[in-house]
């Protein structure tokens, strides 16, 4: 193939933009580090119906058999930009984020908002509970009947 048959511009992936799913995966290795891994976060990615692309932000709790609980999604189409996210507000229908900064700002207003400190905090107290106090856990005269 000479030069005259590659029609592709030369600066073809010169910039390659971080994909919303990159961000959400370093959301879930911050909460990790957080909470030192009693609630821990996974992104999962499906193609929705209309072709846009879902990714799923889900905690989960070890010490709970792996409870899980789905915090946000988000959704793009092959661009990645505009994300849709849920809106939070009065306002109807999704909100759209233009690019990675809006979406940084979104995610930092919805992890900080009331509803997700609640839950993942109850997440870390019901995990918490499950971790026995004694270094004799398991012992038969450990039963309470």
């Amino acid at each position: 193939m000479t030069n005259n048959d590659d029609l592709w511009p030369e600066d073809l992936v010169a910039e390659i933009p971080r994909t919303p799913k990159d961000i959400l995966l370093e959301q879930a290795a911050a909460l990790g580090k957080k909470t030192k891994n009693v609630v821990q976060a996974k992104v999962r990615s499906r193609q929705d119906d209309d072709g846009d692309l879902v990714h799923r932000f889900v905690l989960f709790a070890p010490a709970l058999g792996n409870y899980e609980y789905e915090l946000v999604s988000v959704w793009h189409d092959e661009t990645l930009y505009p994300v849709s996210a849920p809106s939070s507000g009065a306002a109807p229908g999704p909100k759209k984020l233009q690019d990675e900064e809006e979406l940084r700002q979104y995610l930092r207003g919805f992890f900080g908002s009331e509803r997700t400190l609640k839950v993942v905090r109850a997440m870390v107290a019901n995990s918490r509970a499950e971790v026995p106090t004694s270094g004799d856990y398991g012992k038969d005269d450990d039963i309470p009947f």
